[in-house]
C-alpha cells in the first residue's frame, strides 16, 4: 500500500502542467493577421497575445497607430506624417509624442526577454511590466522576468529620441505560469481514496 501511495504522489507531481516558453517573432511578418492593424491577435500555440498600437500625443494615449512588420524591423506607424517607418520613433518636432505597443495575454505569464535592434544615437526605449520599468538604449537582448497577469498590459514605448531613426522590436519571449491540470486533481482524489483505505 505504501508503494501505491508513493506511485500516486509521483503521478500527481508529474501531471502538473509545465511552464512553456513562447517566442513571438515580430520581424518579417508582413501580411500577418495583426500587421498594419491598430489591434491584433498573435496566436502562438495556446497562448494568445492581444496587441495594441498606441501613440501618445497632445491629447494623451490613443489607439490610432498601426503595427508595421518589415523584413528586418518592427515598429508602430503613428498617425503623424513623418513617422511612417517600421520602427518605434518619436515626432521630433518638439518631441510631440511617442509610439508604443501594449500587449496582454490570455494566461498568466512571466515576461522573459525582448530583443531590440536598429538603434541610432540618443535613443531610449522602455518596457514596463507590472509597474517594473526596464530601460534600454542599444541593440541586444534584455531580460525582464516580471509576472504579468492575464488581461494586464505590458507596455513597450519610446522614451527619448533626439536623433536617429528609431529602433526595432525583433522578438519577445514569455513563459507561462504552471497551473494544476485535470490529471493532477484526479491523482489527488485517488491518493485520498488510497489513504482512507490504508487507515482502515
Amino acid at each position: 500500500m505504501k508503494h501505491l501511495i508513493g506511485v500516486l504522489i509521483v503521478c500527481c507531481l508529474a501531471s502538473v502542467s509545465q511552464a512553456d516558453l513562447y517566442t513571438f517573432v515580430m520581424t518579417n511578418q508582413d501580411g500577418a493577421v495583426w500587421d498594419n492593424q491598430s489591434i491584433g491577435y498573435y496566436t502562438n500555440s495556446t497562448l494568445v497575445a492581444t496587441m495594441y498600437a498606441y501613440e501618445n500625443g497632445v491629447g494623451g494615449w490613443s489607439n490610432a497607430g498601426v503595427m508595421n512588420s518589415a523584413s528586418s524591423t518592427f515598429g508602430i506607424n503613428a498617425s503623424w506624417a513623418d513617422t511612417g517607418t517600421s520602427t518605434f520613433d518619436i515626432w521630433t518636432a518638439g518631441n510631440f509624442g511617442t509610439e508604443a505597443l501594449w500587449v496582454s495575454f490570455n494566461q498568466d505569464v512571466t515576461f522573459q526577454t525582448i530583443k531590440v535592434s536598429s538603434f541610432g544615437t540618443a535613443e531610449t526605449g522602455l518596457l514596463v511590466v507590472a509597474a517594473s520599468p526596464l530601460f534600454f538604449s542599444a541593440n541586444g537582448t534584455y531580460t525582464n522576468s516580471q509576472t504579468l497577469s492575464a488581461g494586464s498590459f505590458a507596455v513597450l514605448s519610446t522614451v527619448d529620441m533626439t536623433s536617429g531613426n528609431g529602433w526595432s522590436l525583433d522578438n519577445f519571449t514569455v513563459e507561462t505560469i504552471p497551473e494544476p491540470g485535470t490529471m493532477a486533481m484526479l491523482g489527488m482524489g485517488l491518493l485520498g481514496l488510497a489513504l482512507r483505505r490504508f487507515r482502515r
